[in-house]
């Protein structure tokens, strides 16, 4: 696929996207805006099919109007669907935008059917995939979330719709839902992983309820392996506020997909559903929506990270002949709890920066190590503290 096609059909499906949204309140000055916004997106996205099937190298396809950009596609051997509704849409939009004159929203909400289907069945004769195949291939980040809704794609294509609609969720799942998981809270889970910042990161589920996160709840509230899911909606509001997705949207994901779990990337995936679920939401129609959202969903979380920019400034640490035997402690000072001996034979370590101590003229190493499992038998162990610099 061309650059400029790429980056057309994604810009033609973030205004798809908004006028969705606009569309779906059911009123009618948003409606009228949501058709402004869903012709121009379908504009767009013919010009990117133009694009790619070198139209724009023989005509100059930028002063065409919209009637005439359909009329070009399907000379080019493009079957267009619904092509007259689609011109009726761009008569209503001139109305609308020209002359000041509002929309009925159940007419717009039309004109939208309308539009997907045409917009499905173009991209699927020029680029060879769905528009949301598009997306998944070309967009998304590699991982295992892109790989899920690869394979969703693949069994909706065979009608398998119910195991597509597990392998959404599982994308769901390893890109949001896993935040929420205290299974690393179970009873005797990570016993002996130690206290602090680096063991409740291994443990994971910082972003479920601080109170689920305990032993004790978990063997009084947790009865099946998807209860280890533990969503704080709060929180999971603030997060889709913040990458730009409608919160209703990823509930709606959440609500009509099977639920899943598994403890860590080699283990089963674990499932649930309503008996009735396979009857009435198996199906073709929840399939698109579900696919559709959760790329949209998914995207905007990826493109919201991808600016970060983090440090990684931690080093192998082999402990130079002065440092054996001496104490790491539990806070910046000689005063402070004996966490652990420098003991390069049992374990390993890594340093991560250095900080002034509580007393003056004094540093410290922020210092982790996780003992050598040469016997299986022997616990794992785990530490972080602080290694008093020796200046010599």
């Amino acid at each position: 696929m061309k650059p400029e096609t790429l980056h057309s059909l994604l810009t033609g499906r973030v205004l798809l996207d908004e006028a969705k949204r606009l569309i779906d309140a059911e009123d009618r000055h948003l409606s009228t805006a949501g058709l402004l916004a869903l012709q121009d997106s379908l504009e767009l996205i013919l010009l990117a099919l133009l694009r790619e099937r070198a139209v724009d190298e023989r005509k100059n396809i930028e002063s065409k109007s919209f009637d005439d950009l359909l009329g070009e596609l399907r000379s080019d051997g493009v079957r267009i669907p619904k092509i007259g509704t689609l011109k009726a849409m761009n008569k209503e939009r001139v109305v609308c935008k020209h002359y000041g004159q509002l929309a009925e929203p159940i007419t717009v909400r039309n004109f939208l059917h309308c539009v997907n289907l045409a917009i499905d069945a173009m991209v699927n004769q020029v680029i060879g995939r769905g528009l949301e195949e598009v997306f998944v291939t070309d967009l998304l980040d590699d991982g295992d979330a892109k790989e899920f809704l690869a394979n969703a794609a693949e069994l909706a294509q065979n009608k398998k719709f119910l195991r597509a609609l597990i392998e959404i969720r599982k994308a769901i799942y390893v890109e949001i839902e896993h935040d929420y998981s205290i299974y690393g809270y179970r009873s005797g889970a990570n016993d002996d992983m130690g206290s602090g910042l680096i063991g409740f990161a291994m443990k994971g589920g910082l972003k479920a309820p601080y109170y689920t996160r305990n032993q004790n709840w978990i063997e009084q509230h947790v009865n099946n392996p998807i209860e280890y899911v533990q969503i704080d909606y709060d929180r999971l509001r603030l997060d889709a506020m913040e990458w730009g997705v409608h919160t209703e949207e990823l509930h709606n994901v959440r609500r009509l997909t099977p639920e899943v779990f598994r403890a860590d990337p080699d283990s089963e995936w674990k499932v649930q559903y309503n008996l009735e679920y396979p009857h009435n939401q198996a199906n073709q129609v929840n399939f698109t929506y579900c696919l559709d959202r959760t790329v949209a969903i998914i995207l905007r979380k990826q493109l919201h990270k991808r600016p970060r920019r983090l440090l990684d400034l931690t080093r192998d640490f082999d402990p130079p002949p002065v440092y054996i035997g001496m104490e790491v402690y539990k806070q910046a000072s000689r005063d402070s709890e004996v966490l652990h001996t420098v003991n390069p034979t049992r374990y390993e370590y890594r340093t991560y920066s250095m900080v002034s101590g509580f007393s003056d003229g004094e540093r410290f190493y922020v210092i982790s190590g996780t003992s050598k499992q040469d016997n299986e038998f022997l616990p794992y162990e785990m530490f972080r503290g602080y290694l008093l610099v020796r200046e010599e």
